[in-house]
């Protein structure tokens, strides 16, 4: 389910500019109510235990990224890709 999750935030960080801002709620849920449950504290986990919880497993995190802040370069990167593969398709003699 959180594989599922991230790449729908992950696609519509692609696709849509500037989309990083719709998505402080679900950070803040992250970090005030997920995380906080998952290890069973009362108090929201604060942005240095936040970035340690974003590493991936095989690191000693969990790998909840957060989806705000890769949203300007997710964006960023496709465009560049987009742009690559239509001077590529282009370039293509049939």
């Amino acid at each position: 389910m959180k594989n599922s999750l991230q790449m729908e935030w992950q696609y519509v960080f692609r696709a849509v500019s500037d989309t990083g801002t719709f998505s402080d709620g679900v950070e803040e849920a992250i970090a005030s109510e997920f995380l906080p449950s998952l290890f069973d504290v009362e108090d929201a986990i604060t942005r240095k235990y936040r970035k340690l919880a974003e590493l991936p497993v095989r690191r000693g995190g969990l790998s909840p990224s957060n989806p705000a802040s890769n949203s300007k370069e997710c964006y960023s990167l496709y465009c560049e890709f987009i742009l690559m593969k239509t001077e590529y398709i282009n370039d293509l003699r049939f």
